[in-house]
């Protein structure tokens, strides 16, 4: 497909995909109604003003690979939260970091020490190792390559041009 048909679905798929978790959170986590929930998730959809850190935003305007790592990062902290599930959410956290190191490894740090404050003592001990195995496929997610294709000496002579038409173009 061409690359403005592809920007457009995954826009629509991150977006829907953090009503999705927010609508979610809302019922599981604030026990609200199912129009309590929509709600929620309406104003994380539509508000463009709410910045978590003043560095990062819940939702961009335009597509960017943070929408995508948020989605996922805020479905994992979620999961952890209700449900203890440490597999799912390393896998969650791990490709949130695929899409955004940062945003990835912040959420799934906030998400691990919140729950391990947070949650029942019998039920810590357990998120121990998969907050272990989330930091290690991250290193090995973006780590590992160096070590099997090291970095040319000299950058292609189109990245600049890639980087200013196309990851940032404003």
């Amino acid at each position: 497909t061409s690359l403005p048909v592809a920007v457009l679905l995954l826009a629509l798929v991150t977006n829907f995909a953090l009503a999705v978790v927010t609508w979610a959170a809302a019922r599981t986590l604030l026990s609200a109604t199912r129009l309590g929930g929509a709600l929620a998730a309406t104003l994380a959809i539509t508000n463009a003003g709410f910045a978590l850190g003043l560095a990062a935003f819940l939702r961009f305007d335009s597509f960017q690979p943070a929408n995508v790592a948020i989605a996922l990062g805020l479905a994992g902290v979620l999961l952890l939260l209700t449900r203890g599930r440490g597999v799912a959410c390393a896998v969650l956290f791990t490709l949130a970091s695929m899409m955004h190191p940062l945003i990835g490894a912040e959420l799934s740090a906030l998400g691990f020490g919140s729950a391990i404050v947070i949650g029942p003592s019998d039920r810590r001990r357990h998120l121990v190792w998969p907050a272990g195995l989330t930091a290690l496929l991250t290193v090995a997610v973006w780590a590992g390559p160096r070590l099997f294709f090291p970095a040319p000496a000299q950058p292609p002579a189109d990245l600049f041009g890639i980087m200013a038409t196309f990851r940032a173009p404003h």
